[in-house]
């Protein structure tokens, strides 16, 4: 926190009347000259209070706080919007979603075929490899999307990895898990 001298106080008055006048004159058209003292008297006590205010606000320490956060908040929109813009397509997409993933295969296989396929084969038919699908993989899928399940977990998962959370309620789609 730095104190502010009467002589920059002044200076900084000063500085504020001569831009007042100076706006006044272009706005008017008048010269210095032509302008009224009571003019002059106004733009001297509007710079006064408006230099005070701002002195005040600075040594403020809650205002300088805010100030600060604001910038800081300022920062963290920029920041946030720069990786939105960096960002690939949404993964909101027609490939990603698992309802029509899952309706494309029936009908690119036919419902009669789908039906009389293997847990394996309907898991190869939307890509999904029916050997990385384990007894563990299951325990999670029945973990998150269960009849007992553990919402949170599943939307917290949603959040930290957003494709396997995907591959898993596919996975447990095809397999009549959920």
């Amino acid at each position: 926190m730095s104190t502010i001298t009467p002589e920059q106080l002044e200076a900084k008055i000063n500085s504020r009347v001569d831009s007042l006048i100076t706006a006044a004159l272009k706005k008017s058209g008048l010269t210095r000259e032509q302008l009224p003292q009571s003019a002059v008297n106004d733009a001297q006590r509007t710079a006064t209070a408006q230099v005070e205010r701002e002195v005040a606000e600075q040594e403020n320490p809650y205002f300088r706080e805010a100030q600060e956060l604001r910038e800081k908040n300022r920062l963290l929109e920029m920041q946030l919007s720069a990786s939105r813009d960096s960002r690939p397509a949404s993964p909101q997409g027609p490939g990603t979603n698992v309802n029509l993933t899952i309706d494309r295969a029936v009908a690119k296989v036919g419902l009669v075929n789908w039906r009389v396929m293997t847990d394996a084969q309907r898991l190869a038919c939307v890509g999904v490899n029916p050997n990385e699908v384990d007894a563990a993989t299951k325990t999670e899928i029945c973990a998150l999307f269960g009849s007992q399940s553990d919402s949170a977990r599943a939307a917290d998962l949603m959040k930290v990895d957003r494709a396997k959370y995907q591959r898993l309620k596919l996975i447990g789609r095809v397999l009549n898990m959920i």
